[in-house]
């Protein structure tokens, strides 16, 4: 991640003296950027992002839901470096009033990241339980497997075995009516259940499983021998 950043730092740098104007504030501020050196540079990308939140949340209606995709997006990134702010961001976003399932979904997956995986599971839970009793659909099936997913990770990592396979092969299977066999999420998604099944013990059906992806990506048509 920080070599990512050190390249966006060179890239903000160069392409300040070649498209902004010689005594333009913002040519002197992206040349600030680009000296930062590796130990300050995820402090100031941290300070960056609180900036585009804080003017986000100033500029635009803060429930609509394009704005709140942003927003999430926007928390995310700053979660790669500080997780608890990330935390506490998306707390804010809560206690605002906003109900939409994606605000779960990431903090989730936040306090996943923090190996808080208890915490982390009842939110998942809670969250199925909304979608389940939604009878508007506005929860969509996309969201209920995310939640799946997310919910399988946590239960993975505290060793409740037969949950996380139900729940990831049934996240699978909502993925394969929504967007088919062969969509990059369901594959991603068989891939993580394979690797669950291997890691238990199960190798015959984890093996059933990479046949089942290596079929659907084209593997088992190549020669790997040649």
């Amino acid at each position: 991640m920080q070599d990512v950043a050190l390249l966006l730092r060179d890239f903000v740098g160069k392409m300040a003296t070649e498209v902004i104007a010689k005594n333009h504030p913002w040519r002197n501020i992206c040349q600030l950027f680009a000296t930062l050196d590796a130990d300050n540079l995820d402090q100031a990308l941290g300070q960056v992002y609180k900036c585009v939140l804080d003017a986000f949340g100033k500029s635009v209606v803060p429930l609509k839901e394009t704005t709140l995709l942003v927003r999430l997006e926007l928390v995310q990134i700053l979660g790669h470096t500080d997780l608890p702010r990330a935390e506490r961001l998306l707390r804010d976003i809560l206690a605002s009033g906003v109900c939409d399932p994606m605000v779960g979904l990431y903090l989730g997956n936040n306090l996943i990241g923090q190996g808080r995986y208890r915490e982390a599971e009842q939110i998942e839970l809670d969250m199925l339980s909304r979608i389940d009793q939604d009878e508007s659909h506005v929860l969509t099936a996309i969201n209920k497997a995310k939640a799946l997913e997310f919910l399988a990770w946590c239960q993975h990592k505290l060793d409740k075995r037969a949950a996380a396979e139900k729940n990831l092969r049934e996240a699978v299977a909502i993925y394969v009516y929504e967007w088919g066999t062969e969509d990059s999420v369901t594959i991603d998604t068989m891939v993580t259940l394979q690797i669950f099944l291997r890691e238990w013990g199960h190798e015959a059906e984890a093996d059933q499983l990479k046949l089942e992806i290596d079929k659907l990506i084209g593997w088992d048509e190549i020669d790997f021998e040649q």
